[in-house]
């Protein structure tokens, strides 16, 4: 148990959002309990994806993966279908770690607006934090901040999330913490990790499941009873109608936050931490976890899995779509390259931060 809290505590991220808010984004290495892929359900369904070509493993060990110029056609590509969720999931930033652009950061800018064309809502696994829950509360908050330390700059990316998906029409939600919640997460003088982490996946389903079953309701409804608890400061209950009472054919509810809890294919003993299953029965759920190179090269953990060799293949000019699993995708994002004055990085990183070919 005390290895599997070791792991834990080195997943998760505590930025603040307004006030304080906190966002997990952990990270799991679960291929070894995917089952193999079928490949006929991720074929190319439409002109724009025929482009897109698989490139196959020439030893069968390593996941088939595509290659885009960018996150936002990559996203485009998966999401042909028009699935119902999506969980995306990130390997977070630290501090003292590359000083390149986080993933929160490339989802908002790159892929959020293509989002935005089929998405209602997006849930960030995150919570607004006012000090009414007293010395229980702070000791929560200040415990998950210690252990995951991520960098300021990050807390103002959510917040800027937040408000570019509302100007979109997307919906923003945060979860729902009581004082009897963060009683529950105590264990002793620290944060109990595991009810933590359940906790959290409990929460991000039962907001996605909210947010489905209001935009499911009447439009009259659904604007004047919207769950405005969970709602990000600052958002409209209804996410923006569209301009002269049109009718929103959008369907799609988004996560965002950690690659252990949108996990399709939980490893064993780690079911009660993913809402994807769950989630899986309002409809078809899709994962899709975002991996910034510069930020998982030196992962010895991450080194084992099967989609690991294809960190080599990264590059400031495309981002990799990785087929790990049916409905469960990971995207290798752009490389960063170094200023021309900067100095050759060293280590796990190459002249151009591109991970070793």
């Amino acid at each position: 148990m005390g290895r599997l809290l070791r792991r834990q505590r080195a997943l998760l991220a505590l930025p603040l959002l307004a006030v304080a808010a906190w966002l997990c984004a952990s990270c799991g290495g679960r291929d070894a309990a995917h089952r193999g892929v079928a490949r006929d359900a991720a074929a190319p369904r439409d002109a724009g994806a025929a482009r897109a070509t698989w490139i196959e493993a020439s030893d069968g060990g390593v996941p088939r993966y595509v290659v885009f110029p960018g996150a936002g056609p990559a996203l485009a590509h998966v999401l042909q279908d028009k699935p119902r969720v999506v969980g995306f999931g990130e390997y977070h930033q630290r501090v003292g770690g590359p000083t390149v652009p986080s993933a929160i950061k490339r989802f908002t800018e790159q892929m959020l607006p293509v989002l935005a064309t089929q998405a209602t809502d997006l849930v960030v696994e995150t919570w607004v934090t006012d000090g009414s829950c007293g010395v229980t509360e702070k000791k929560v908050v200040a415990n998950v901040k210690k252990t995951t330390a991520r960098p300021k700059a990050t807390e103002n990316e959510i917040v800027t999330l937040a408000l570019k998906a509302r100007a979109a029409r997307v919906q923003p939600h945060a979860l729902k913490v009581g004082c009897a919640d963060y009683q529950k997460m105590l264990g002793g003088k620290n944060v109990d990790y595991v009810k933590l982490l359940e906790f959290i996946g409990r929460q991000l389903r039962d907001t996605a499941v909210a947010a489905m079953a209001q935009r499911d309701r009447p439009p009259a409804t659904a604007r004047g009873g919207g769950p405005d608890a969970g709602v990000v400061a600052g958002s409209s209950p209804d996410g923006g109608a569209p301009a002269g009472g049109a009718p929103d054919r959008r369907r799609l509810v988004a996560l965002y936050g950690g690659a252990l809890h949108n996990d399709l294919y939980p490893a064993a003993g780690l079911e009660a931490w993913s809402f994807a299953a769950d989630l899986a029965k309002h409809g078809r759920y899709v994962e899709v976890d975002l991996y910034v190179p510069e930020y998982v090269a030196g992962d010895e953990r991450l080194a084992k899995e099967p989609w690991f060799p294809l960190l080599r293949r990264a590059g400031p000019d495309r981002v990799l779509v990785v087929e790990r699993d049916k409905d469960s995708y990971i995207f290798v994002l752009s490389t960063t390259p170094l200023p021309a004055s900067a100095p050759a990085a060293t280590g796990g990183a190459g002249p151009s931060r591109e991970v070793p070919r």
